[in-house]
């Protein structure tokens, strides 16, 4: 629109609602970019918690249980020795039974520390981390998991190493939920400066719906998750065919350079 001279009229007012669709943009960009921040801290702060518990759980309470049970197994070894009557053979049967008993608790009590905190991930590293979760997977749910790994470690730090192994967990739960999968392929290698992470399921596809659907928060926290270490993840499906996720991450060259002074040091 113009004036009787021909001159636009309004510029300042279209100028101004530019200019505050741009503050806009950035102010939201900040806020999550401080959001991202907020779930990283969160992540980092809850897998330390994990941590602590899961030690706990393994060292004190297992610890106290199998204490428990060498006890039992030595009244049971001495009762054993003992002159037989009724009443030394029922209460034999009754510590069998305590033992019996407390191996289950010890069992539970080791299973949930894993699932809490794999102690496989801090003192073995993400390799055999990767390979103990599969044996663990396959013995659970029945479905056969082929695994594939040349590695024998990857440059990775800690906080790379958890992120990629809860994205491991995460798909594997998705499989067993969802895919209707009889075999499973879990593949890793390092090339040309990256890290790749492939989880591949014979199952009956994820849809394009479901991979952004209202009950999709477990991807959203794998995609999360890898975003927050630097990692590009990719989930596709076939019908029919099955679902593959895919992790790729850049090796940092600090780990690079590290690893050649390594190398340098051992040939000196």
């Amino acid at each position: 629109m113009s004036d009787e001279r021909g001159e636009p009229i309004k510029v300042f007012g279209a100028t101004q609602d530019v200019t505050e669709l741009k503050r806009a943009e950035e102010g939201l960009k900040e806020t999550s970019e401080q959001l991202r921040s907020l779930s990283a801290r969160l992540q980092s702060a809850r897998e330390e918690e994990s941590k602590r518990i899961a030690r706990e759980i393994h060292d004190e309470l297992g610890g106290a249980l199998t204490a428990l049970r060498w006890d039992l197994e030595e009244v049971r070894d001495v009762i054993s020795e003992a002159s037989v009557s009724s009443q030394l053979t029922a209460l034999r049967r009754k510590i069998e039974a305590m033992i019996t008993l407390t191996e289950t608790i010890l069992n539970t009590v080791r299973r949930l520390a894993s699932e809490v905190r794999p102690m496989a991930l801090d003192e073995l590293g993400l390799v055999e981390a990767i390979e103990w979760q599969a044996l663990q997977f396959e013995t659970r749910t029945g479905i056969a998991v082929e695994y594939q790994c040349p590695l024998e470690k990857v440059d990775l730090n800690s906080e790379q190493s958890t992120a990629l192994f809860r994205i491991l967990q995460e798909a594997l739960t998705n499989i067993l939920r969802h895919a209707q999968a009889t075999e499973v392929t879990i593949s890793m290698k390092q090339e040309c400066g990256e890290f790749f992470l492939a989880i591949k399921d014979n199952g009956r596809g994820i849809t394009e719906s479901e991979k952004s659907g209202a009950h999709s928060l477990g991807l959203l926290g794998m995609r999360e998750r890898a975003h927050l270490i630097g990692a590009q993840i990719d989930i596709t499906g076939i019908e029919g065919k099955g679902t593959l996720v895919a992790v790729r991450i850049p090796i940092s060259e600090s780990s690079e350079r590290e690893k050649k002074s390594l190398r340098a040091d051992n040939l000196s």
